[in-house]
């Protein structure tokens, strides 16, 4: 089917031969119709194509559109809560990699301190053996421990303020109390003074320094225990707190994988 068109007329009635931005509506025969150039806005309308060019061909309805295709759900939206395992803190932690992995490296680290301090302290007391050896002391070291050198009564005394005598070395003149003594002695016997009262005061105040170095030679070795002991317990409270901040942050990680709140 075409759509028969009038060819236009100029005034004086006379068919025009050309026409000016449109195709001629007919052929060279004067006949049918072979191709017409619609006006632009016709294509817009609603439900038309556009004839191919040429063809001769009118407008049609055109195929509708397939209806798009409903969006899939959007699984990001949000990530599902895992269920709460039936475990106590307790037995989670025991079961966090990243938690035991601190907790051993702690337990490491303070292991490895211990060990230290504990060959500082040998040394240490073989250090003190080995001056109380020099200095001629022949008794007991533990019993420096407690007991103190009471310099006005100018004797030991024990925790409970009993005096107590301690034995020096009088024969091994390698010690500071042997070659004391026996050059003493020799001094005085050379005399002729051993029963005298010069010779009494002689040996007092020998024993008397020899007492004020093993005093001072105790009391330092206690001193250096006592900070040991202070070392020792200051390194396993810092371990403690680490391993309390390990958990902390453990049980932090649990409750947010669970979505545990308090």
């Amino acid at each position: 089917m075409v759509f028969p068109i009038a060819p236009p007329w100029d005034t004086t009635g006379a068919k025009k031969s050309t026409w000016t931005g449109i195709p001629k509506p007919w052929d060279t025969s004067g006949g049918n119709i072979q191709n017409v150039t619609a006006p632009s806005n016709i294509f817009n309308q609603p439900g038309w194509l556009k004839p191919a060019a040429g063809t001769g061909n009118v407008l049609g309805p055109a195929t509708p559109a397939a209806p798009a295709a409903p969006a899939a759900p959007d699984t990001n939206q949000y990530s599902p809560i895992a269920p709460v395992p039936d475990m106590t803190q307790e037995d989670f932690l025991k079961t966090d990699s990243a938690y035991t992995t601190q907790i051993g490296a702690l337990n490491t680290a303070l292991s490895a301190y211990l060990q230290d301090l504990a060959a500082q302290k040998e040394r240490y007391n073989v250090d003190y053996d080995n001056a109380l050896r020099r200095l001629g002391f022949s008794g007991n070291s533990s019993i420096l421990d407690t007991a103190k050198w009471d310099a006005s009564q100018n004797r030991w005394e024990n925790p409970q303020g009993e005096g107590i005598g301690l034995n020096w070395n009088e024969q091994d003149p390698n010690t500071a109390s042997g070659a004391g003594i026996i050059n003493q002695l020799n001094d005085f016997a050379s005399r002729g003074m051993l029963r005298s009262s010069a010779f009494a005061r002689a040996r007092n105040n020998l024993l008397r320094q020899l007492n004020e170095q093993l005093s001072s030679t105790s009391t330092a070795r206690n001193n250096a225990m006592a900070d040991f002991t202070k070392q020792e317990a200051a390194k396993k409270q810092e371990t403690q707190t680490g391993k309390t901040s390990a958990a902390n942050e453990a049980i932090a990680r649990w409750k947010a994988q669970y979505g545990i709140t308090g």
